[in-house]
């Protein structure tokens, strides 16, 4: 199950502008909470630099501690 904020104005607290979307869940496949971030366009993105991201990348699922 997931959680976070959908269509946010982008940004803000130390993230690139483009990212207004953001997915908490609980995933044993991950083994525990992951935070994956989004731009407008549905498009998994780094949160800091904005660029998309494919589920590979590190900063595709990013533990919650």
């Amino acid at each position: 199950m997931g959680s976070g904020f959908v269509n946010g104005s982008g940004g803000g607290n130390g993230l690139n502008s483009r990212v207004v979307n953001l997915t908490v869940k609980d995933d044993n496949g991950f083994q525990g909470e992951r935070a994956a971030y989004y731009n407008a366009k549905g498009q998994k993105v780094d949160p800091y630099t904005g660029r998309t991201i494919g589920n590979s990348d590190p900063a595709a699922h990013i533990p919650c501690d």
